[in-house]
């Protein structure tokens, strides 16, 4: 769920996503899934989400 939202969700979605599972819970499942060898996550909103996260966590 997390990273269908982050891939294609827009920002009011992110927030409520945050919202529901917590800043520090989105945080932990986005760096778990991206730091996979293989992920989904389309290069670009891997870099902004790793940059958001490492400012705003």
């Amino acid at each position: 769920m997390v990273e269908g939202v982050l891939n294609y969700g827009d920002l009011p979605d992110v927030r409520k996503l945050v919202t529901i599972l917590g800043k520090d819970k989105v945080t932990q499942i986005f760096y778990k899934s991206a730091g996979k060898k293989r992920s989904n996550y389309d290069p670009r909103i891997k870099h902004f989400f790793r940059h958001y996260f490492k400012t705003n966590a």
